[in-house]
């Protein structure tokens, strides 16, 4: 008989390795996101308010652990909800916008680039994410 309480004790530091190994691949992502987050879309996100309050619309930022979220109201009304969030599994950043349809909310999401070429949040720069906010502003209030 093979020593299967060998195997067993090896199966299972394996299992252990891999698991110590993607909690910190995890925990990795997650600080990577959250500087990210904090130091590129925020910003981002409070110069596009300082200019949208010019013409008269509130705006309020809410930074959450799965994203950067902007929203928008007129008269009262929310006109644009907006996020930023991250894919810890790939470290790519995406755009989510929330809309009401019919009184109902529908969730819409989008991307920073188009095209099969990889990036990460390491190639998204503040002027990219006002740029798509731009973009995706102007097509759903118009």
């Amino acid at each position: 008989m093979t020593d299967w309480k060998g195997d067993l004790e090896s199966f299972f530091a394996e299992k252990d390795r891999q698991n110590k190994a993607y909690a910190e691949q995890r925990q990795n992502a997650e600080l990577q996101s959250a500087s990210f987050l904090s130091n590129t879309v925020v910003p981002a996100f409070e110069e596009i308010q300082a200019e949208l309050e010019k013409y008269g619309r509130e705006v309020k930022i809410s930074h959450l652990d799965q994203g950067v979220n902007i929203q928008i109201s007129f008269n009262g009304s929310l006109e644009f909800d907006y996020w930023i969030k991250v894919d810890l599994n790939n470290l790519r950043p995406h755009p989510e916008i929330q809309l009401m349809v019919d009184e109902q909310k529908v969730l819409l999401e989008g991307t920073l680039r188009v095209g099969i070429d990889s990036f990460t949040i390491d190639d998204i720069s503040k002027e990219e994410i006002i740029s798509s906010f731009l973009s995706d502003y102007y097509a759903h209030i118009a």
